[in-house]
C-alpha cells in the first residue's frame, strides 16, 4: 500500500491495493454497516479505487484494508 501525509492527513491510494487488499477494503465496509445495494454494479460505492477519489484519507490507527474500508465508510455515509 502506498501512503502519504498531507496536511496532517494520513492519505492511502487505493489503487496501489492487491486483490487481497481490495477484498478486505470491502469486508471492513460491509462489517461496518456499509452500503451495498449497488455492489453488482461497474463502480459500487464500497470500491473507491473505480472513482475519481483513488487516494482516501484514513485514520492514523487503521492499519489494515478491512479497517480503512470500515472507516471509508464512516467518512463518506452521508456523502
Amino acid at each position: 500500500m502506498e501512503f502519504k501525509n498531507e496536511h496532517g492527513k494520513t492519505l492511502v491510494n487505493t489503487m496501489s491495493f492487491t486483490d487481497a487488499e481490495r477484498m478486505g477494503f470491502i469486508k471492513g465496509w460491509q462489517e461496518a454497516g456499509g452500503y451495498m445495494g449497488d455492489a453488482d454494479t461497474s463502480a459500487p460505492r464500497c470500491t473507491p479505487w473505480y472513482h475519481d477519489n483513488t487516494w482516501i484519507e484514513v485514520a492514523n490507527e487503521a492499519q489494515t484494508p478491512q479497517q480503512m474500508g470500515a472507516g471509508w465508510w464512516e467518512l463518506s455515509r452521508n456523502v
